[in-house]
């Protein structure tokens, strides 16, 4: 590797914020790439680059498997070949092969895939901090709708409001600004995904926390379509279910309930010893 390709590697680190091995780590992925066109499909590659020289070394690489999960001899072995001797299920065995030089893949392609693994570190990196804020109620703008799902601006990071975690009857547009509470986080092609719920009981909870003028006319709504609901179940209760719905909403996160499984959380709100607490 030249030395444009390590100022290349320093700009980009510093450009992106991200660490200089990932731009290194994104570079040995495009050297191998390039390496395994000489070799048979399905050959697995690797490159190592020692990131204060520039020199790199480039390995094919064969995973010792068990006999019946053998199917790729390109880059697998079982522990009856020779080169296994020694070796246990599952290490890998690497033969140091010629390396392709820089210049013949090209400047461009090598950027392509370094530009795609420091998108990846950004978004990695936004995500942990926006996790590591521990919001339970986030605010964003609907950027598109796809398959009846809303994609949801949040700064930095896009989610998802799938169509069944709208409140029922919701009439979302382009544009419009919403809140809603963080549902769970999917793994996707393009690395993790938010998901996001607007009738989560976490979602109601946050709902009765705020204060009423600063609800829409949909989440005022839903939140009285809940009530009824629960209402109608336990007619007989009713003063009890809103003491609830105050002290599962006030207690703030200390509050045991925030522990308990989301499918399972309403209905022991409703049914255990918190009863005892506001009959007491």
């Amino acid at each position: 590797m030249n030395r444009e390709m390590l100022i290349l590697v320093d700009a980009l680190a510093h450009e992106k914020n991200v660490a200089k091995d990932i731009v290194f780590n994104a570079l040995e992925l495009a050297l191998a790439s390039a390496t395994k066109k000489k070799y048979p499909h399905g050959t697995d590659i690797r490159v190592k680059i020692d990131p204060e020289s520039g020199a790199y070394e480039s390995f094919r690489c064969w995973t010792i498997v068990e006999d019946e999960a053998f199917e790729n001899p390109e880059a697998e072995i079982t522990l009856e070949d020779e080169r296994a001797a020694d070796k246990q299920l599952g290490d890998v065995i690497e033969e140091i092969i010629p390396s392709e030089a820089f210049g013949r893949i090209g400047a461009q392609a090598a950027k392509q895939v370094i530009l795609q693994k420091v998108r990846e570190a950004e978004r990695e990196q936004i995500l942990n901090e926006f996790l590591a804020r521990d919001e339970k109620l986030v605010s964003g703008q609907i950027r598109r709708m796809e398959r009846g799902n809303a994609i949801i601006e949040i700064g930095k990071l896009e989610a998802v409001l799938p169509r069944d975690q709208m409140i029922p009857k919701e009439n979302l547009r382009v544009g419009d600004r919403i809140r809603a509470a963080l549902l769970k986080i999917e793994t996707s092609m393009r690395g993790p995904q938010l998901v996001l719920s607007r009738t989560s009981p976490e979602f109601l909870i946050k709902l009765f926390e705020l204060d009423g003028r600063s609800l829409k006319p949909t989440e005022h709504c839903y939140m009285i379509s809940w009530l009824k609901r629960i209402i109608d179940e336990y007619p007989e209760e009713h003063v009890k279910v809103f003491s609830y719905i105050y002290y599962v909403s006030y207690l703030g996160p200390d509050n045991p309930y925030f522990n308990i499984a989301e499918e399972d959380r309403e209905e022991k709100i409703l049914r255990d010893g918190l009863k005892e607490k506001i009959d007491g």
